[in-house]
């Protein structure tokens, strides 16, 4: 097995990954939370056919993504298996959803809780969002 990988100019970096165990597969992990979703079923194409990709859903789940609340305590265990080197967040609250409150638990706390372990674990973290989340109705500014 491989040790966390890690590593600046040849030399191994301080890192949560180093000492925990990985798999012989030594392809850049990526974690992708929201895998299901609109842009999350693009992410695991665009990773997936040179990366080592797990995903992670809350509703739904397919090939490589596996059941969870990215809100949850939950996350922490895929944080501990997979030992992500990177993680793109693409989770959010069912399209149209208008309920401040629902909102707060289906996009927020999902962010809040994934970024938060990101910065423990010291890892990459990619957020993406799209104007569907916002109703699609929301004109963007440049």
């Amino acid at each position: 097995p491989l040790l966390g990988r890690a590593v600046a100019n040849g030399s191994p970096v301080s890192s949560p990954l180093n000492g925990r165990i990985k798999s012989q597969d030594t392809r850049f992990r990526v974690l992708i939370v929201g895998a299901t979703g609109l842009l999350g079923r693009h992410m695991l194409a665009v990773f997936g056919s040179e990366w080592n990709v797990q995903g992670v859903a809350l509703s739904r789940s397919a090939p490589q993504v596996l059941q969870c609340d990215a809100a949850s305590e939950g996350m922490s265990v895929h944080f501990h298996r997979f030992c992500p080197d990177l993680v793109v967040h693409c989770a959010s609250a069912p399209r149209g959803e208008t309920d401040p409150v629902r909102l707060q638990k289906g996009t927020v706390a999902p962010a809040r809780n994934v970024a938060q372990l990101a910065a423990q674990w010291k890892v990459w973290m990619i957020l993406l969002s799209c104007n569907t989340v916002f109703g699609g109705s929301i004109a963007m500014s440049e």
